[in-house]
């Protein structure tokens, strides 16, 4: 009886260890696991912190483009900003960007955005694994085309560039006719695109004459082929499009934005003010990003404007007094102007701020061109100011 006794003792004591033991080893990798954890996240606030001062150095050099290697992972971007894992995202000002950027190079471009005055300026963000097709159709298609791809950064880094010595893509763009896409996609006789292995790829029709009009809407649809048919792209590859419809009256400088992507089904309609801005629904490949960041664009926009408007009226006052009567006509109109501007610009402002996913679009194409027409009205002005040796308002 006692040896029995013995036997079960002896063997929950061994019981009991292996329970202690094993609560001690979980303990232990819950610790590891934790601190593994921590390390990562300050590692990815780091990495993210030195992403963000690359952006803003980027920011600053309008008018430039840089290639820059980034190893610190996969970017997300969103309304909230840019994110790297899970660390919190941060804010790189008016940017935009594909939702998803891999890790490797990253194009960096800006563009001074002034109607006609230096509002603020715009970053572009994109990856050479990125692949931008514009497909046009006839001479005018064609030659719109021409003029924004010609306007985007070189395929190839500037010489004596390290990119250029190691001859790295800058940007991955090409030009093809709709019409040849379509048809050869259809035939199944070959077609001039070809599935490159990108990590996305974006259609940009530019003036393509509508396929149909959507009853709903009345918006002319361009039809493109479903990429992932007949093998034209990976079925992990994502795809967006972006139909662009400019305005002939205004010079180009505005126009109508159609937005599809295929891996959200996000799409909608919406409209550009100057190049810049067109540039900016290029890069975004989707609305929401798009929608969130004029928003704060044309916040800026009355900002800059009232400023002016303030120094307007001073400089008219000052023209008053000193008795200079030539220099008030033009003065006092670019007055109106610019308070026209902010008006404007307001309005889309309200349009965005009672209904960020759904504003009014048309009340945004209106005033988008009611400023376009004041921005001619102050330029022609303003030079006229110069020419009678009065002092300019900007």
């Amino acid at each position: 009886m006692k040896s029995k006794r013995g036997v079960i003792e002896v063997q929950f004591n061994w019981i009991f260890i292996l329970i202690v033991g094993a609560v001690i080893l979980l303990f232990f990798v819950s610790i590891v696991r934790q601190q593994k954890s921590i390390f990562e996240r300050d590692v990815e606030v780091k990495v993210a912190a030195s992403l963000k001062a690359i952006f803003s150095g980027s920011e600053v050099s309008a008018g430039t483009a840089s290639l820059k290697r980034f190893a610190g992972g996969n970017i997300r971007y969103d309304c909230q900003g840019y994110a790297l894992g899970s660390a919190p995202p941060f804010d790189a000002g008016v940017s935009f960007a594909p939702s998803k950027l891999e890790e490797g190079d990253l194009l960096l471009w800006s563009l001074e955005w002034e109607i006609p005055y230096k509002v603020m300026n715009f970053l572009y963000v994109t990856s050479p694994e990125v692949r931008y097709v514009f497909l046009y159709e006839g001479e005018e298609s064609k030659s719109m085309a021409e003029e924004i791809y010609e306007e985007l950064p070189p395929e190839f880094p500037p010489r004596k560039t390290e990119a250029y010595e190691t001859q790295r893509v800058m940007m991955d763009k090409e030009m093809i006719q709709k019409k040849t896409f379509v048809q050869d996609h259809k035939t199944d006789q070959g077609t001039p695109f070809k599935d490159e292995g990108d990590d996305a790829v974006r259609f940009v029709t530019v003036d393509v004459p509508a396929d149909y009009v959507d009853p709903n809407t009345g918006v002319g649809m361009v039809v493109l082929p479903e990429p992932h048919d007949k093998g034209l792209l990976d079925k992990d590859v994502d795809w967006s499009v972006l139909q662009i419809d400019t305005d002939s009256d205004t010079n180009r400088q505005t126009g109508k934005l159609r937005f599809y992507e295929d891996s959200s089904g996000d799409s909608g309609v919406s409209y550009y003010l100057g190049k810049e801005m067109l540039m900016a629904a290029l890069f975004s490949s989707n609305i929401n990003t798009y929608h969130c960041n004029i928003h704060t664009a044309f916040k800026k926009m009355s900002v800059v404007t009232e400023i002016y408007i303030a120094r307007t009226e001073a400089l008219i006052s000052d023209l008053e007094a000193a008795g200079y009567t030539g220099c008030l006509s033009s003065a006092t109109k670019i007055l109106d102007e610019l308070k026209s501007v902010k008006e404007a610009s307001d309005q889309i402002v309200e349009e965005f701020d009672e209904s960020p996913e759904d504003p009014d679009i048309e009340s945004v194409r209106q005033n988008m061109q009611e400023i376009y027409q004041s921005s001619k009205k102050l330029e022609s002005e303003n030079y006229n100011l110069q020419y009678g040796s009065c002092p300019k308002m900007y």
